[in-house]
């Protein structure tokens, strides 16, 4: 069976939405958090990107990830 491309992206983006809500719940930053250690203890790339505005806090961010201690 064929999924539906619109309820994908609909679940995909109502959860992105819930983990990007940081005004009731700033855990939320915890999991990003270990999410990037994970990425960095397996030697994986980050992708960030924006457009716009978004492009420059995006290659802020970059250069702040850099910035972590071993």
């Amino acid at each position: 069976m064929k999924t539906n491309s619109n309820e994908y992206f609909k679940k995909y983006f109502l959860k992105f939405l819930n983990l990007c809500d940081f005004r009731k719940d700033f855990s939320k930053f915890n999991k990003i958090k270990d999410e990037l250690i994970k990425c960095k203890k397996r030697n994986k790339k980050i992708a960030i990107f924006g457009n716009g505005e978004s492009a420059a806090i995006s290659s802020h961010f970059s250069v702040d990830l850099t910035k972590i201690p071993k």
